[in-house]
């Protein structure tokens, strides 16, 4: 899903394309690089921290 979004990004970026000034950056000075490198970093802790917390489940005896 987060390939898929950044990928539509990008195409609706390429469509609609303007110049980067300082008034265009988000925060006044994130590049759109800077942004999709930091959620597609994001996402992939999120899923990584899901995927080791979902195993330790197994580990957990029922019993106790």
């Amino acid at each position: 899903m987060c390939l898929f979004a950044v990928r539509r990004l990008y195409k609706y970026i390429k469509k609609y394309r303007f110049p980067e000034t300082v008034y265009s950056l988000l925060f006044g000075f994130m590049h759109l690089r800077y942004f999709v490198v930091t959620y597609v970093v994001t996402m992939g802790l999120a899923t990584l921290t899901g995927i080791v917390f979902a195993l330790s489940l197994f580990r957990h005896d029922i019993a106790a």
